[in-house]
């Protein structure tokens, strides 16, 4: 690996970004055996700033956008804390930006555009022209995890529903407008499979359903009951919240038909953002 004094370099893409701050970037490239033994370089650029280091390919989208993608990085940090009533995230962490689905499926195992892996401090995004990567929902696994650790079981659709809520936005719906639209075509998962087997229900409903009751248990009755829930598991909620939860969702039922008494214009044949 050639360490490369950067304020000597003059590369388009990073100069807005280094009249603010003059670091250290590292170029490195590893050469990788294909399936035919023979050998292809992969080349990366890395940089730290506070406790982010930034790892982008040499080229391409990512590598083009590299300035505006860590403003939007720092931007979600300070979104998700604001939404917990936090002020800073210091864990170190390295932040992987890749070219391609197929790259991400290679790094994790997963063909998704985004991934995060608190335990070991690492996260993963995939940045194109046709993919926008959801920045907000997987800073909040990373800053959740740091803050609650990870949660039981019975919490994992409270784990997606805050990072969903982080986002907040899916073709332009807010995920209390998701919800009512939900509502209102009898398309609501029952809370016991919602809890006791969420990643086995359709995910559009499973992840925005979640997204809104997380909302409005965070807006309604504070972070700190919501913490602890969350690392409980819902067979404590009527112990923290000191209300049937069936309660809770005639509450929001009331709150949203008085808010959106038309369904929202969602078209659920191509709706899709997760």
């Amino acid at each position: 690996m050639n360490l490369i004094d950067f304020t000597k370099v003059n590369v388009r893409p990073f100069r807005r970004l280094f009249n603010v701050c003059t670091l250290t970037i590292a170029i490195g490239c590893t050469a990788q055996p294909n399936k035919i033994s023979d050998w292809k370089t992969n080349c990366t650029i890395t940089k730290t700033i506070r406790n982010i280091t930034f790892n982008f390919p040499s080229n391409g989208f990512a590598y083009d956008n590299c300035d505006s993608i860590i403003n939007a990085c720092f931007d979600a940090i300070n979104h998700d804390l604001f939404i917990i009533h936090q002020k800073e995230y210091t864990d170190t962490i390295v932040a992987h930006f890749l070219s391609s689905l197929k790259e991400m499926r290679d790094n994790t195992g997963y063909p998704t555009s985004e991934y995060a892996f608190p335990q070991i401090n690492k996260i993963w995004f995939v940045v194109d022209k046709d993919i926008t990567p959801l920045i907000n929902h997987e800073f909040m696994h990373m800053i959740t995890f740091s803050l609650w650790g990870q949660p039981p079981q019975q919490s994992y659709w409270l784990k997606e529903g805050i990072a969903t809520y982080a986002q907040n936005s899916c073709n332009g719906f807010a995920v209390e407008q998701i919800y009512a639209f939900f509502e209102k075509k009898n398309m609501l998962i029952a809370i016991d499979s919602l809890a006791g087997h969420f990643y086995a229900q359709p995910m559009m409903v499973a992840f925005h359903q979640s997204a809104y009751i997380v909302q409005y248990l965070i807006e309604t009755y504070g972070v700190q009951k919501f913490s602890i829930l969350y690392k409980s598991g819902f067979d404590s909620f009527e112990k923290i919240y000191r209300i049937q939860f069936k309660q809770i969702l005639l509450d929001i039922k009331t709150k949203l038909d008085k808010k959106y008494p038309d369904t929202p214009d969602i078209h659920w044949t191509s709706f899709k953002c997760l």
